[in-house]
């Protein structure tokens, strides 16, 4: 494993291995709380009016843009005004063998989220001021292909827990909020230049190489218990 860094960020590691071993052991915490969200219905989670009809409203423009949407999808953009970690399979249990990421790629279509949406409702002017200040949290999902949100800008943070993302994300020259990944499988992760105005976390998952050439990191930079892969799976030349 090759690992470079000059990081200046307040830098928490674990083990950082190239490959898979067994998946490591649930864990708890973050920055949403978790509800439980099979995918065969929408959860109608404690609530004012104002947020009920923020939903409304976010629900309507979704289709919109989108066209139909995924059980998954309508979950998540009915829970964006809560402070609410969206389930996207049958089961909240991060523990449950159904939500095991590494199995991701057989999961069924009912689970997938697009990564455009994601992208929408943090960075669309009329949309985001609808999500609640915790921001986005999406647990248990398929999202194919890359979470891109190079050069874009977002206040709001973004969780991700026990999901496939197979493609990664790009956060190249990003101005975003904090991002925790917790527990998943994803493909490569680049923030090259990027500022992330709060903790970035990939915590207990197996992620693919990441590259923080030259990122701005204004909280901690943890990688407690990841899996790291590729030929240099941790680039943090030049981080603040």
């Amino acid at each position: 494993m090759i690992a470079r860094a000059t990081a200046s960020a307040t830098l928490l590691l674990g083990i950082l291995v190239i490959g898979v071993s067994a998946w490591p052991a649930p864990t708890t915490g973050g920055t949403k709380e978790a509800v439980n969200a099979p995918a065969g219905g929408v959860d109608k989670p404690t609530s004012n009016d104002a947020q009920a009809r923020n939903a409304d409203v976010l629900e309507r423009k979704a289709r919109v843009n989108f066209g139909a949407l995924t059980a998954a999808e309508l979950r998540l953009v009915r829970n964006a005004p809560y402070r609410s970690l969206v389930w996207s399979g049958a089961s909240s249990d991060p523990a449950d063998p159904s939500n095991d990421p590494s199995k991701g790629a057989n999961w069924e279509a009912a689970r997938t989220i697009r990564e455009e949406l994601i992208c929408w409702l943090l960075v669309d002017a009329e949309a985001s001021r609808l999500v609640h200040p915790s921001g986005i949290g999406i647990a248990g999902a398929r999202i194919v292909r890359t979470i891109d949100l190079s050069y874009a800008a977002s206040e709001l943070p973004l969780t991700i827990v026990r999901s496939f993302v197979p493609a990664g994300l790009d956060l190249s020259n990003a101005r975003i909020g904090p991002l925790v990944v917790r527990d998943s499988w994803t493909g490569a992760i680049i923030a090259d230049q990027a500022l992330v105005r709060g903790d970035l976390a990939l915590r207990y998952g197996r992620y693919g190489p990441v590259s923080l050439f030259r990122a701005q990191i204004n909280g901690d930079l943890d990688f407690r218990g990841a899996q790291l892969a590729g030929e240099e799976p941790l680039l943090a030349v030049e981080t603040k």
